[in-house]
C-alpha cells in the first residue's frame, strides 16, 4: 500500500538500458498530436460529397413536388413537372405513399446536411432515421384523421396511402380526439428515445412561462388599481378645497373694458341698401283706365203658359217640359259707380 501511493521519482539514470526509458507520459505529450479523422483530406472530401448531395437531393424533391399534378385514377393527368420525367415519378411515389407529409423529406436531408456544412460529426445514425421514419408515418394518419377526403396536387389525398390505412384505423379505435392524443404521444416518445426532446424539460419551460405571465398580468392589475385609487383621491380632494373656499364674489367692479370700433371692410361688407330720393314736384297724373265692357244682359226666358182646358179637351198631347239641366238666368248686376271706375 505504501509503494502504492508513493510519490513517482524521476529518472536518473545517466545512461545506459535505464537511459533510455524515459516517461511514457512526457513522450506523448512531446510528440507531435496526430491529424483528426476529421481534418484529413480523404474525409473532407467525402464530407463535401455528401453534403452536396443532400443539398441536391432536396432541392430536387422540393422542385419536384411542387411542379406535380396528378390523379390516381388516371395517370395521364400531369402537371409543368420542372425536373422532368424522373422528378415526376418521385413525387408521384412520395405524394401517393404519404401525402402532403412527404415535404419533410427535403427538410430532413437539409437537416442532415447541415452539420457537415458546419464541420460536425454526422447525425445521421440508424436511430434517428427510423425514429424520423415512424414520425412520418403517425403524421400521414394524423393528417388522414383531421383532413379525411382533402387532396392536394390535382387530385392526390392528402393522408397518401400510407396515411387512409392507419388513419382511418386509428379513427375507428380511438376517435378523432384518441387518435390525435395517441399519436402525439407516439411522437413524443420517438423524440425522447432520441435523446432530442425532454418532456420534464418542456413542462418546466411552460410552467416558467405561466408563472410569469400570471407576475406579470399581477403587476399590471396591481398598477391600474394603484392609478384608479389615486384618481380617486385627486377627485376627492379637489371637490373638498371647492366646497371649502365657496362661492367668489367680487366688490370692486373689473376694470373698463376697452372696445376697439373697427371699420367695415369694404368687401366684406354688405353692399348699402338704394337711397329713395323724394321730391316735392308734383307728378303728373296718370291716365284713367278705360271702362271694362259691361257684359250683355241675357234675356229671361219666357215661361210656358199652362194650356187652357178646351185645348187639353182638343188636343191630348201633354206640353214639353222644359230642360232641367238648362242654365238658370242670372240676376242683372247693378251699375259700377263713376269713382270705382276711376280707381280702375
Amino acid at each position: 500500500m505504501a509503494t502504492l501511493f508513493a510519490p513517482r521519482r524521476p529518472d536518473t539514470a545517466p545512461s545506459g538500458l535505464a537511459g533510455a526509458a524515459t516517461n511514457t507520459r512526457a513522450a506523448r505529450a512531446a510528440a507531435p498530436a496526430a491529424p483528426s479523422r476529421l481534418s484529413s483530406p480523404a474525409f473532407a472530401r467525402g464530407r463535401e460529397a455528401a453534403s452536396l448531395l443532400l443539398f441536391v437531393s432536396a432541392v430536387f424533391l422540393s422542385l419536384a413536388m411542387a411542379s406535380f399534378e396528378g390523379n390516381p385514377a388516371d395517370l395521364a393527368v400531369e402537371g409543368p413537372n420542372w425536373v422532368g420525367p424522373v422528378g415526376s415519378s418521385c413525387a408521384r411515389f412520395l405524394l401517393g405513399a404519404i401525402g402532403i407529409t412527404a415535404w419533410t423529406v427535403p427538410v430532413e436531408l437539409l437537416m442532415l446536411a447541415w452539420p457537415l456544412l458546419k464541420n460536425r460529426a454526422s447525425i445521421a445514425t440508424l436511430t434517428r432515421i427510423a425514429g424520423d421514419f415512424l414520425v412520418v408515418l403517425i403524421v400521414a394518419a394524423l393528417t388522414q384523421v383531421a383532413l379525411p377526403g382533402s387532396t392536394i396536387n390535382g387530385a392526390m389525398p392528402a393522408g397518401g396511402a400510407v396515411g387512409e390505412l392507419f388513419g382511418e384505423l386509428m379513427r375507428s379505435l380511438f376517435s378523432t380526439i384518441g387518435s390525435f392524443l395517441i399519436g402525439l404521444t407516439a411522437i413524443g416518445l420517438i423524440l425522447i428515445g432520441r435523446a432530442s426532446f425532454s418532456f420534464i424539460a418542456w413542462a418546466q419551460r411552460a410552467t416558467q412561462g405561466t408563472e410569469l405571465a400570471a407576475s406579470k398580468a399581477a403587476h399590471g392589475a396591481k398598477a391600474v388599481a394603484q392609478a384608479w385609487a389615486s384618481a380617486a383621491e385627486l377627485r376627492r380632494q379637489r371637490e373638498q378645497q371647492a366646497m371649502q373656499q365657496g362661492p367668489v364674489i367680487h366688490e370692486d367692479p373689473p376694470g373698463e373694458a376697452i372696445l376697439e370700433v373697427l371699420a367695415p371692410d369694404p368687401e366684406s361688407s354688405p353692399p348699402a341698401p338704394p337711397v329713395l330720393h323724394v321730391d316735392n314736384a308734383p307728378r303728373a297724373a296718370s291716365p284713367a283706365p278705360a271702362p271694362r265692357p259691361r257684359p250683355r244682359k241675357r234675356p229671361a226666358p219666357e215661361e210656358p203658359t199652362p194650356p187652357s182646358p178646351e185645348a187639353h179637351a182638343v188636343s191630348p198631347t201633354p206640353p214639353t217640359p222644359t230642360n232641367p239641366a238648362s242654365p238658370r238666368p242670372r240676376p242683372p248686376r247693378p251699375p259700377r259707380s263713376s269713382k270705382y271706375r276711376s280707381f280702375l
